[in-house]
């Protein structure tokens, strides 16, 4: 497997985790009352904002031997963001789409943590095939999250 092909399946991975991270779970949230749809879409958009700097900061792996911990690092700020989205109180309209977002990005993480673990291990092919596991599951939480109306937090 040529190192390049892997560098831009790990990229469109790790763009799709900041996409896929964009909901809300008002269940963890302390207020009691949920946000209004502009203001839920404002606030999340500015959590996506910020894990998109922090994903800019990390730069690209140069090397394979840097593929694993990029995607950890990468994987570590996708959770940190949806941590900070469920702390919004989303309104209660969109809350099942944003329930199969979480089902979702919990699915991409444990896939981008495995590959991370293969890429480690010097296994290309197995951390290729987790990437391509990966696409579909950023695409349907692109979906869901243009379905809500975030601008930051989906690509289209």
């Amino acid at each position: 497997m040529r190192p390049r092909i892997v560098l831009i399946g790990v990229l469109a991975a790790m763009a799709l985790l900041v996409i896929a991270a964009c909901g809300s779970d008002d269940s963890s949230s302390g207020s009691s009352e949920p946000l209004t749809e502009a203001e839920f879409v404002a606030a999340a958009d500015a959590v996506c904002a910020e894990a998109d700097a922090k994903l800019d900061e990390l730069g690209e792996p140069e090397a394979p031997d840097e593929f694993g911990s990029f995607l950890r690092d990468s994987a570590d700020i996708a959770e940190e963001q949806l941590d900070g989205l469920k702390a919004l109180s989303a309104p209660e309209e969109i809350q099942g789409t944003l329930d199969r977002a979480y089902e979702l990005l919990a699915d991409l993480n444990g896939k981008a943590r495995e590959a991370a673990d293969a890429f480690d291990d010097g296994d290309l092919a197995s951390a290729n095939d987790l990437i391509e596991e990966i696409t579909p599951l950023g695409t349907e939480l692109d979906e869901l999250a243009a379905e809500i109306g975030l601008d930051v937090c989906s690509s289209g």
